[in-house]
């Protein structure tokens, strides 16, 4: 995406000819906006706040609110995904309407815009609170992170063995677990960036000792 923009920029400055975009450049733009207003919105989050406040809580209800952001979490990527496709389909309904339609379809595609803002400022948010309930669960030194992912990883094979599974079905469970294994790697190198921003001496020796 942010070479397709790059690219399209480039040939408006060298043709200086401003022609109306076409329903893939108009979905870069949207969803380049969207990352950078969403981007933007998450620099005003004060973490500190958040981490104190998950770091107050026991085990058991650290074990109920990480399964509730996961929940949550499962919930916004399905929202999304409806979000971004009425996006591109708002993007193709500008770009290939008539020119008296042509207000109608932009205040739908802001409209659409605002809405995918939203959408990812609040499933981002869900990420940042799973990534901080993480890594206090590293930092506590005890056997909560073994427990915490150990009974997810028993949950999900309890409801996915016990039922028959078709192709569509197996080709969801496999595109979910790579998200999750996604997920879970971008958390603990957000625990390894905390760790290298307070390290007082060599910063991977302690990460490793906390992990």
């Amino acid at each position: 995406m942010p070479a397709r923009i790059v690219m399209t920029v480039w040939r408006i400055l060298k043709t200086r000819q401003f022609l109306r975009p076409n329903a893939a450049d108009l979905s870069d733009y949207g969803c380049f906006v969207v990352l950078a207003l969403g981007v933007a919105s998450l620099q005003m989050i004060d973490i500190s706040l958040i981490y104190h406040v998950i770091r107050g809580q026991g085990t058991i209800k650290l074990y109920v609110v990480y399964n509730v952001l996961e929940i949550f979490d499962k919930l916004c990527q399905s929202f999304g995904e409806d979000v971004l496709q009425v996006l591109f389909n708002s993007a193709e309904g500008l770009s290939t309407c008539s020119t008296d339609r042509v207000t109608f379809e932009l205040l739908r595609f802001l409209l659409d815009g605002a809405i995918a803002v939203l959408a990812f400022v609040v499933h981002s948010f869900v990420l940042l609170a799973q990534a901080i309930t993480l890594s206090t669960c590293i930092i506590a030194h005890n056997n909560a992170l073994l427990a915490l992912l150990v009974s997810n990883n028993f949950a999900e094979i309890k409801s996915n063995v016990f039922k028959k599974v078709s192709k569509e079905n197996l080709h969801n469970l496999v595109y979910y677990d790579i998200i999750e294994r996604f997920h879970i790697t971008a958390f603990l190198l957000f625990v390894l960036a905390q760790n290298i921003l307070e390290a007082e001496g060599p910063w991977f020796d302690s990460f490793l000792i906390v992990c």
